[in-house]
């Protein structure tokens, strides 16, 4: 009987789950996954839904003999965990990640894990939004980005192993520099916070308040979802990409005097411009995305093996080690 690809999945909310549903869909029979969350009801769910074939309470027991570990974690819970982690893992285990965020887990990997282990950063883009008592759909990354962040540091047999997974889960793998990548993020995850965050300040604070608030309809609680419930994740989320969100709050302080300009002119015809060339482009946009399809889409890899997948010329030693056993 040969044995099976070792992944642990650490954090088994939406996304680990997930991840551990889509990979035991599409190789279940070449897939052993290990599963750790602290909430043992997770796991156990976990279980029950097929993501993962057992779970482990201890974490650095969870990591024992992983080919892969995926931290399906908040950033602010990454760096305490790859330091827990860090003696455990295997020589040439590949670690990866699911934050918005690429810079900071890079930096926290390369200061706490051991040379001979690789890190690669990754960041799935998921559109669907699902209560939280719903158990997250095996196909939530299908025709989907799932950002890599690449260096020249890189492993390139890391990255090959990373981006088979995604072929396999029906991901589409963009490869950015971690640096660009939360450059743009900022753009479109924490600066929209942090204007979120500001609208509520200044409504809440209002005098008029107690009497807003009943009026307060889709379009307020559409413009302060910030998709955070606790404080310390959102916060550690904005300071870790602060110089970002400055540049991008620089600029959206500008864009607010224009705006401001444009209605204290009551300049009809240009106000109406402006917002239906913006309404034009975010409609565009919201096709794209919901048809996932955008201009520079490729094929995808067909009709790899999950084992050459993982093993490769790098780990085939000892995959034949194994199977001699």
């Amino acid at each position: 009987m040969s044995a099976k690809v070792h992944i642990t999945i650490i954090g088994l909310g939406r996304i680990g789950t997930a991840l551990g549903r889509a990979l035991k869909h599409a190789a279940s029979d070449q897939v052993y996954i290990v599963g750790h969350d602290k909430d043992p009801e997770r796991a156990r769910v976990a279980v029950r839904e097929k993501a993962i074939d057992r779970g482990e309470w201890n974490l650095p027991r969870s990591v024992e003999g992983a080919d892969l570990v995926i931290l399906a974690l908040p950033l602010s819970a990454i760096k305490e965990t790859l330091t827990y982690i860090a003696e455990d893992l295997r020589p040439n285990a590949v670690v990866t990640d699911t934050a918005p965020l690429m810079v900071p887990p890079l930096r926290w990997a390369q200061d706490t894990l051991p040379q001979e282990v690789h890190f690669i950063p990754g960041h799935p883009i998921v559109r669907d939004v699902l209560p939280s008592s719903e158990v997250p759909s095996p196909d939530i990354f299908r025709d989907e980005f799932y950002c890599l962040g690449t260096t020249a540091s890189a492993h390139p047999k890391a990255v090959k192993l990373l981006t088979d997974m995604l072929n396999l889960i029906g991901a589409r793998p963009f490869f950015l520099q971690p640096e660009e990548h939360d450059a743009l993020m900022a753009g479109v995850e924490q600066t929209p916070r942090v204007l979120a965050l500001a609208l509520l300040h200044a409504v809440t604070q209002s005098p008029g308040w107690r009497d807003m608030r009943k009026l307060a309809g889709v379009q307020f609680e559409a413009a302060t979802y910030t998709t955070y419930t606790d404080a310390e994740g959102l916060v550690a989320e904005l300071l870790s990409n602060r110089e970002h969100v400055l540049s991008w709050l620089e600029s959206m302080e500008k864009h607010l005097a224009h705006w401001r300009g444009l209605l204290e002119a009551g300049d009809e015809e240009r106000l109406h411009e402006h917002v239906r060339v913006l309404l034009d482009a975010r409609e565009q946009w919201l096709k794209a995305a919901l048809a996932r399809e955008w201009e520079e889409k490729g094929p995808q890899e067909k009709g790899f093996s999950f084992r050459h997948w993982l093993f490769g010329e790098t780990f085939s030693r000892r995959w034949r080690e194994r199977r001699e056993k």
